[in-house]
């Protein structure tokens, strides 16, 4: 079985892969049981045509997965490992889809998490760069619930790589202490919680 884990390059791509089997196991599962119910006795009127529908739900709820994550692309490799190659102290993570109900989903094409300091690098869906007030409000929305949590963090979304490696270098180079390393796994659990 394929492993899907969030934070890593191919993330993406591996997810509507699994996404796609899960969707065709599912209509093969309800064809099955409503043939079976079928012939078996004669009608539709049965209750393996019950559990045929019943299979609809987590079937929807599959293609609502497969619709959001579809219009996301996976990293380079090579650009993750030149980063993890630099990286001294911290969580850095990629290929990371963080949905808002009030706001367009904001890709962080990188992540990195450092004590209580969180950095993003965001695109849109078409590899352009994301306007500055919605970067703002994607912020706010990251930084609230991460407080709510009860951990007060600095959130800052780049859409300019260059000024995302400036602020990543001098982040990494910053030592953590035992209980900064633990902050810091924690909120980069939390911050890949709220992805897709």
């Amino acid at each position: 079985m394929v492993k899907l884990y969030k934070g890593l390059p191919g993330y993406f791509k591996r997810r509507k892969l699994f996404q796609l089997a899960l969707i065709l196991f599912l209509i093969i599962g309800m064809v099955v049981f409503y043939v079976t119910g079928y012939i078996k006795f004669g009608s539709a009127k049965n209750l393996f045509t019950v559990m045929a529908i019943l299979l609809a739900l987590p079937l929807s709820k599959v293609t609502v997965i497969l619709i959001a994550v579809f219009p996301y692309k996976s990293t380079n490799p090579e650009a993750f490992k030149k980063y993890t190659e630099q990286l001294q102290f911290g969580q850095f993570m990629t290929e990371l889809a963080i949905t808002n109900p009030n706001l367009p989903t904001l890709w962080a094409v990188y992540t990195f998490v450092h004590d209580r300091d969180v950095i993003l690098l965001s695109k849109d869906r078409k590899g352009q760069k994301t306007d500055t007030a919605t970067l703002k409000k994607q912020e706010e929305f990251i930084a609230g619930i991460l407080a709510a949590s009860g951990y007060q963090v600095n959130v800052k979304a780049f859409s300019a790589e260059d000024k995302f490696r400036m602020r990543f270098n001098d982040l990494t180079k910053k030592e953590l202490s035992e209980e900064a390393c633990l902050n810091t796994a924690v909120i980069a659990r939390m911050v890949s919680k709220l992805a897709i």
